[in-house]
């Protein structure tokens, strides 16, 4: 059976949304307004409990929502459990965490929301 947490995950300024929204994800091309993880590492993110621990630690709904809109501080929130789990992952894959992590706490600072798509 296929893994239910293996799809694509991006982290996408609001402000930029409608615009961003239209990208190829599979590209995971680093971007000032958003960053996609591909599908395995969005599934190590999962298996890691990433997803899981912003989830019990800000009240979100990742496993559940398309889109959840994270406020300024959830924003920083996200960017601290991904900057912890970057530091076991391959590094093409830490790369790509460590950009969200930039646009996160980039956002968390100029009192922007951000969405994360699943």
């Amino acid at each position: 059976m296929d893994n239910p947490y293996a799809r694509w995950a991006g982290i996408i300024r609001a402000a930029a949304y409608e615009r961003v929204a239209t990208l190829d994800r599979r590209l995971a091309m680093p971007s000032p307004d958003a960053v996609f993880f591909p599908e395995a590492l969005n599934a190590v993110l999962w298996s890691e409990g990433v997803w899981d621990r912003m989830n019990a630690d800000q009240g979100t709904h990742l496993d559940i929502a398309e889109e959840e809109d994270l406020s300024p501080s959830q924003s920083g929130a996200l960017a601290t459990h991904l900057e912890m789990a970057s530091h076991g992952l391959a590094p093409a894959d830490a790369l790509i965490v460590r950009q969200a992590v930039v646009l996160l706490r980039r956002a968390s600072r100029s009192a922007e929301w951000t969405i994360v798509a699943m």
